[in-house]
């Protein structure tokens, strides 16, 4: 089945960690394709009394450049993927003038795009962080996000293998099954799969069922049995757990489920401390995160 990736673009070219990331990730003769995305910056509007000839076409010759601005990071960023070895007749661009913040036009057009991840690399990222910091309105949080994010914040992410957070949670096992999803056709890839609990935490199967279940889910998908591994890990700190270990296997990307929402619960991108703090600290691998 072929997989649809958007993935942002940005004017500076010594990054663009998500394309470069897709690029390492995945095998150029893969069933693939990408959207490699750009949000234009909108001129400001012309309004009232302002509104004259000189003003009206002020503000499209700034429409027309901004565009043609995105338009040349697109096709640099295209360059740059197409040299990995993908076909350039499998990688689209769009750009857009900015309607909302940068981070909820990228969401709307995930909506949009029916992608199966949307890749966002360090720009993208400051603008995610604004929105969690609070500085952004919580209308962002309004409605579920359509697909995972991926969130690259290095140029030099490699690696093939995935590490999964499993913790029982719907999200942790809509997680999961997008990792089977992404990975079955990519047969180079392993997938770690990872119950951390406090000490003295939970007790008796839960653990070893849900790690099961996750397993099986992945094998459904089309992963073999000798490409899953499986971990039971005790930490006082879960957070630094993973990093630990995401370090130790040197993983390209380390997957998440945001966990479900409380009732009554401010609306947020993160209902778990570990996705949360997972969001903050890791640095040397992709941070996936399920809707």
């Amino acid at each position: 089945m072929e997989r649809h990736f958007l993935v942002t673009v940005s004017e500076d070219q010594s990054y663009l960690c998500g394309v470069r990331f897709v690029g390492n990730f995945f095998s150029p003769d893969s069933d693939l394709r990408f959207t490699l995305f750009y949000t234009a910056p909108r001129p400001a509007e012309v309004w009232g009394e302002e509104r004259n000839f000189e003003t009206l076409e002020l503000f499209e010759v700034q429409k027309r450049h901004n565009r043609e601005r995105g338009q040349r990071a697109l096709e640099k960023a295209k360059d740059i993927l197409c040299g990995f070895g993908f076909s350039r007749d499998r990688v689209e661009t769009r750009v857009v003038l900015r309607t909302h913040s940068k981070f909820m036009d990228i969401i709307q057009e995930g909506d949009r795009g029916m992608y199966d991840a949307m890749v966002l690399g360090r720009r993208a990222l400051v603008w995610l962080e604004k929105a969690y910091s609070g500085s952004v309105s919580e209308s962002l949080y309004q409605s579920d996000m359509p697909c995972p994010l991926w969130l690259c914040r290095s140029p030099e992410l490699k690696g093939r293998d995935v590490l999964v957070c499993v913790d029982g949670t719907r999200s942790s096992e809509r997680m999961v099954d997008h990792v089977g999803f992404v990975l079955a056709a990519e047969p180079g890839h392993k997938v770690a799969l990872m119950w951390v609990d406090p000490p003295g935490g939970v007790q008796g199967a839960e653990p070893a069922v849900a790690l099961l279940r996750a397993r099986e889910t992945l094998m459904v998908n089309g992963l073999s049995g000798d490409r899953i591994d499986t971990m039971l890990a005790e930490a006082v700190d879960p957070v630094r757990a993973v990093l630990g270990e995401a370090e130790k296997g040197r993983y390209a990307a380390v997957a998440v489920g945001r966990s479900d929402p409380v009732e009554g619960a401010r609306p947020s991108l993160f209902y778990s401390s570990l996705s949360a703090g997972l969001f903050k600290r890791l640095e040397r691998a992709a941070l996936w995160i399920s809707p």
